[in-house]
């Protein structure tokens, strides 16, 4: 009975923060705009993913997401691997607003999304869907000279090419054709200087609706996360930016997406630490609380300081979502190999895991 009260305070504080942002977009909005619902089973129904690429009548008819696609990541990359140090920086990866105007044929379109072939059954039929996790190196630009654009595109035809392999069991390889959530290109984005102007209203509405959402891509069952983590951090970090385990938006979608994703035996692996290869297996820590996630909170950097907030009641909501009947026991009962597939990791201190997972049986 105790958990029960603290998980619907938890998700009454999450739906209050959430709800700030939600207002803003409402009152802008002339037609009255109602976030999707939130379900027990949204992390697992495919339906949940396609409702964010849809264009929406109280959104100006603006779709809150678009998805790159493998293709035109891997060729951009390519392009700007080719050409001298000092020029790169017109071959960057260009904002949402730009991208769609310059060139359209770099996002599918939600039709083309649905159509792209599901992983196998055995696996929970995962979609073709590739959620990217990581830091900004600027405030202006995440990826100024291209390094994340290249370790992503290069991390993408590796998984395209290799099987990876743990004892006896190894997985497929990544489809041919995946569709990419990159924020930078698939979120519409804010001005980042005084002397730009405003993005629209159709486009301001979009972003706070896709803001309220940005766990699913991460936490989902369904979908395939890249980590851009910088490997070894003690000789990556160059004073260049903040390393990626250190920001306060990668960590919340680390840690996030480790609460529902099932590990199994088949389909291609779902969660990848670019950092750390392709071809190395991810150990993937126990989920924390929302508690011990807000106390490594607060030693992480936020480009936008008013994120904590946001971050911090996305997460409560994800909890709060998946502890529900039908919501988080499933995908965890789907593990195939034991108590090891829930390393802790980061985690040494059993109170700061979420208490209803330690009454669940892992294993065959």
């Amino acid at each position: 009975e105790a958990r029960r009260v603290e998980a619907a305070t938890a998700a009454a504080a999450a739906a209050e923060a959430v709800e700030a942002i939600l207002s803003g977009v409402s009152e802008a909005c002339c037609v009255k705009w109602e976030p999707l619902p939130d379900t027990p089973t949204m992390y697992a129904d495919p339906d949940t993913i396609y409702g964010e690429l849809e264009p929406q009548p109280g959104l100006r008819l603006v779709p809150p997401v678009r998805l790159l696609r493998s293709e035109w990541v891997v060729a951009r990359a390519a392009q700007l691997r080719a050409v001298p140090a000092d020029r790169r920086r017109a071959l960057t990866l260009p904002r949402r607003q730009e991208l769609e105007v310059l060139e359209p044929s770099a996002y599918f379109s939600a039709e083309e999304v649905k159509a792209l072939p599901r992983g196998p059954r055995n696996a929970g039929f995962p979609m073709a869907v590739l959620a990217v996790s990581h830091s900004w190196e600027s405030e202006e630009h995440p990826d100024p000279h291209g390094r994340t654009l290249l370790m992503l595109a290069d991390a993408i035809t590796t998984a395209q090419a290799i099987q990876v392999s743990k004892g006896p069991y190894t997985w497929q390889t990544l489809p041919s054709r995946v569709a990419v959530f990159f924020d930078f290109c698939s979120l519409f984005q804010p001005p980042r200087a005084k002397e730009e102007p405003p993005i629209g209203e159709g486009p301001t509405m979009a972003l706070r609706a896709a803001l309220t959402r940005m766990q699913v891509w991460y936490a989902h069952q369904l979908t395939t996360c890249f980590f851009v983590t910088d490997g070894n951090t003690e000789t990556a970090n160059d004073g260049s930016h903040t390393p990626y385990h250190e920001r306060g938006w990668p960590t919340f979608e680390y840690h996030v997406s480790a609460i529902g994703k099932a590990i199994t035996s088949s389909g291609w692996p779902q969660l990848v630490d670019v950092g750390l290869g392709v071809d190395t297996l991810f150990e993937r820590g126990v989920p924390l609380t929302p508690a011990a996630l807000e106390h490594l909170l607060e030693s992480k950097r936020f480009t936008d300081g008013t994120d904590h907030g946001l971050v911090l009641s996305l997460y409560k909501k994800t909890v709060s979502s998946r502890a529900a009947p039908h919501g988080l026991a499933r995908p965890f009962a789907q593990e195939r190999r034991g108590v090891a597939a829930l390393r802790v990791g980061a985690v040494h201190d059993h109170r700061r895991v979420a208490p209803h997972l330690l009454e669940l049986r892992v294993g065959p």
